[in-house]
Order: structure tokens, then sequence, then C-alpha cells
């Protein structure tokens, strides 16, 4: 059964010190305080999804604490705050998709306003959209793992599908050709090889 491995990214210690970054200018909590704030919550969340991510230790040695309990220290308010603090823009896959096409002399506009949806990458003269999403919040292979999600979870992740879908339909039907890039295509062991095959296809249309 496929579950959403790529989330074990999404939680390694860099990436919940970026977070707890932008948390502290945002929001004006310590960086410290948001990246424990921003641990516990994915704990208390995902207790299942994570348990790879657990077992390998890599959140354990930051905050080895009892989620469940942990989290009796956030309101609904605070657990929001904490939650729009983690940004959907400038995201390491993101940011390696665009330099390496910048690399190749390929020009584009990032997260193109102008056609549905905001495109990650938009190539406006050939009409090609480019997405490059999450695993997790996307819904990669959910119906494999969405039964491990509490509802409110689940709800939020078909509300991203739903709106996927609609957005490439439309896309589609004002006449760009569309293209998605899961997170896991970009882990060191596959970027290379999905890259250039990006860079290939936009070289050829």
């Amino acid at each position: 059964m496929a579950t959403p491995i790529s989330l074990a990214s999404f939680l390694t210690k860099a990436s919940i010190f970026a977070r707890a970054s932008s948390m502290s200018q945002s929001s004006g909590i310590s960086g410290k305080t948001a990246e424990m704030a921003l641990t516990l919550l994915i704990f208390h969340e995902f207790p299942e999804v994570c348990s790879s991510v657990l077992g390998a230790g890599i959140l354990a040695r930051v905050y080895p604490l009892h989620p469940k309990k942990a989290m009796d220290i956030f309101s609904p308010k605070k657990r929001s705050e904490i939650m729009s603090a983690i940004r959907s823009k400038g995201t390491k896959p993101e940011k390696t998709v665009f330099r390496a096409l910048r690399a190749s002399g390929i020009y584009f506009r990032t997260h193109y306003k102008r056609a549905v949806g905001t495109p990650d990458i938009a190539l406006p003269k050939k009409k090609i959209a480019i997405f490059i999403d999450g695993d997790f919040w996307h819904g990669y292979r959910y119906p494999a793992w969405k039964r491990k999600l509490k509802p409110f979870w689940r709800a939020k992740i078909e509300r991203n599908r739903a709106r996927d879908k609609r957005t490439f339909a439309r896309l589609r039907r004002d006449g760009w050709k569309v293209l998605r890039i899961w997170e896991h295509e970009l882990t060191k062991s596959r970027a290379e090889t999905t890259i250039r095959r990006i860079a290939e296809y936009l070289s050829h249309i």
C-alpha cells in the first residue's frame, strides 16, 4: 500500500526551521517556539502517516513529547495561525525546478496569475502550465491512505483534489497544456531525470 512517504522531507529539521522562520516574522513568535509548535502540530495531526518518519527518529530528536498531551497547549486560533504560516510558494521542489530550467535557457514565468490556478511555471506563448504539487497536500494516491487521516484533514485534501481537477479542466478548455510534477519526482534520486524530461519537452514543443 502506497503511503505519502514524501511527507518525511516536509518533516525534516531543516523544513521545520524554515517554516519556523516564516512564522517568527509573520506572527511575532520566536523561531524556537514556532519550530516546536509546528513540530507538535504535525505529530498530533498525522500520527499514523508519520510513523515511518518517527521510526527513523527524525523528529523524536527534536521534541520527544507525547503529541496529544503537547497539543493541549494550542487554542484553535493558535493552530490556525501556525498552519497559515506554512507557505505554499517558494518551496524547495519549486526552486529546484526553477534553477534547472533557467540553466537550460528556457524562458518561463513563475506563479503566473493570468492563468487559472496560478501555475507554478507558465510559458504563456506556448500555453503550457506546470504545477509542482506536494504528495500529501494534493493527495497523490490518496485512496490508498485516506483512512489514516482525521476527518478534518481528509476533507481538506479532498477539497484540494477537487479544486485541482476543476483547474486543470478549465486550463485545457482554454487551450493550455497542463503538466503536473509530484514532490516525490523531485527527490534526490529522481530529480535529475525528472527535470531533464521537462526541459526536453519544453524545448521541443
